[in-house]
């Protein structure tokens, strides 16, 4: 949410098996998200207990597990146009000045 993780937002399959499939649909779900002002969300998911393997090379492969994750979702709450929330995610951006 807003390029933060939310841990009430995060789905495994050990700690919530109802949820997960065995078969092509690994996982389905309507997950409610109240918010209060415009968000930004992007959805990873990781294939637990996987790795890349060797189609991804020495490098990439081995135990490193598949990742996929979408583009951002943005979220005008109340119709005004979004407007990010100008979080920096605790790093130092440089600015330059008009």
């Amino acid at each position: 949410m807003n390029g933060r993780h939310r841990n009430d937002l995060n789905f495994t399959r050990r700690e919530t098996p109802k949820l997960f499939g065995d078969g092509v649909v690994k996982f389905e779900s309507d997950i409610p998200i109240e918010l209060s002002e415009d968000a930004h969300i992007i959805v990873a998911a990781i294939g637990e207990g996987l790795t890349l393997g060797r189609v991804m090379g020495p490098l990439w492969g081995g135990e490193k597990p598949p990742v996929a994750v979408s583009n951002p979702i943005f979220v005008d709450v109340n119709g005004d146009g979004f407007k990010a929330n100008g979080d920096l995610l605790d790093v130092s951006m440089p600015l330059t000045e008009k």
